[in-house]
């Protein structure tokens, strides 16, 4: 259905840490065929720990869980969760993978076209090195989201309730907005709002298992509508949101998993 493979050539059960000697000349082949033969230093940093996800389903997928296992000298393991997503874009979008295609994926980010220069914030650099201490550090793929709303996977990072709420939160924020618009506040106050919710602290204890995925994906669809209005203005926003809310909601469908 679809396999991922390390970045680095390692195969997908344990991730290591040698030097590019040890790379296979197909998976590093792939890497560079994703970058379009440019030359990327975050791609670089993090391809060590990092996965090409190959979509052999036959079907395109519109999103995908995984997750990062490190075990350090004691060992003690540790989970970090990812899930890349676009469900609720009809069109070829940045994470969607379609049929027969492959995608770069760190716990940092993913790509499926290369499209621009990567950059990674000092915190993620020091969880970075943080994983060069630890005696082993594993990649599972955890679930997938097909474009018809099956949900596939052991779904222990607890994608299917993110996928959920993704669907939920988004739309609901987007038509906050355009109401707002259509009431006559100025883009002012109406950005303002918005720059409240995409600072604001999300609620309950918080951590993986607690997570208000609502919330979480709410705010984050805010801080996305806050760089479109920072990069090309209001109306962009605006137009975003009219496509957003006219959109039919992707059905989630969660089919039953069977590892073997």
């Amino acid at each position: 259905m679809c396999r991922g493979d390390s970045a680095d050539g390692a195969g997908p059960a344990a991730i290591r840490r040698e030097p590019d000697t040890l790379l296979e000349s197909g998976i590093r082949g792939h890497v560079q065929n994703l970058l379009g033969g440019a030359a990327d230093p975050a791609v670089e940093t993090v391809k060590p720990y990092s996965v090409i996800l190959k979509n052999e389903s036959g079907a395109d997928i519109v999103g995908y869980s995984l997750r990062w296992a490190w075990t350090d000298s004691t060992g003690r393991t540790t989970f970090h969760d990812v899930f890349y997503h676009n469900l609720n874009t009809s069109t070829n979008s940045f994470y969607r993978l379609p049929a027969g295609s492959g995608a770069f994926v760190s716990r940092d980010f993913a790509f499926v076209t290369y499209t621009r220069p990567l950059r990674l914030s000092p915190s993620q650099l020091q969880e970075i090195s943080r994983m060069l201490g630890q005696a082993a550090v594993t990649i599972s793929l955890d679930a997938v989201v097909f474009a018809d709303g099956r949900f596939v996977g052991p779904d222990q990072a607890r994608g299917y309730s993110q996928a959920l709420a993704a669907t939920q939160g988004e739309k609901a924020l987007m038509g906050e907005l355009l109401s707002m618009h259509a009431a006559g506040q100025t883009d002012a106050e109406v950005f303002q709002w918005l720059s409240g919710i995409a600072n604001a602290p999300l609620p309950g204890p918080g951590g993986i298992a607690n997570m208000d995925w609502q919330a979480f994906h709410t705010r984050t669809m805010a801080r996305a509508l806050l760089g479109f209005y920072k990069n090309s203005g209001s109306a962009k926003v605006f137009a975003v949101a009219a496509k957003r809310v006219a959109d039919t909601d992707l059905t989630i469908d969660r089919i039953a998993f069977n590892s073997n």
